[in-house]
């Protein structure tokens, strides 16, 4: 299954695309997560034209509550990761499978000619595998059973 299958899936919820500003505080990210309860925001410059810079995910947040940080005296560029791994609409669930589970990460972006168009979730990937498995596991039980290529149901 493609990635491009999964967000249009998730067109009937949304896509994912919940996004702060670098200079936002912490306290703030941490707001709109709990807002539209979700694990990560994408990180944009409005400085710099208003481009992705990075992803904050609740365990960024969570490891500076750990280090007794204030989350109002910190800002989102302060705790966010630059380097954002993306996979494509053209990319099939195993890439981002095999991406999150390498990187430890539960959020991947999508993008379209370098444009963001979406996010992923492990959930969103678990439950396309998932869906594969069932159509994989019934193919193979009309090849034993006889009845591929038939057209009995």
């Amino acid at each position: 299954m493609k990635i491009g299958a999964v967000l249009d899936r998730k067109a009937n919820r949304d896509l994912g695309l919940v996004v702060v500003a670098a200079d936002a505080s912490l306290m703030d990210a941490a707001r709109l997560l709990c807002k539209h309860n979700i694990g990560a925001l994408l990180v944009t410059d409005p400085k710099g034209g208003g481009g992705h810079v990075g992803i904050l995910s609740e365990r960024d947040i969570i490891r500076r509550c750990a280090e007794g940080a204030k989350l109002d005296g910190i800002k989102v560029s302060d705790a966010m990761s630059r380097k954002v791994l993306v996979v494509t609409a053209e990319d099939d669930v195993d890439v981002a499978s095999g991406i999150m589970a390498r990187h430890h990460i539960r959020h991947l972006p999508v993008v379209d000619s370098g444009k963001v168009v979406g996010m992923i979730t492990v959930r969103d990937v678990v439950e396309a595998l998932d869906e594969q498995k069932d159509i994989h596991i019934r193919h193979l039980g009309d090849v034993v059973g006889g009845t591929y290529g038939s057209e009995v149901f």
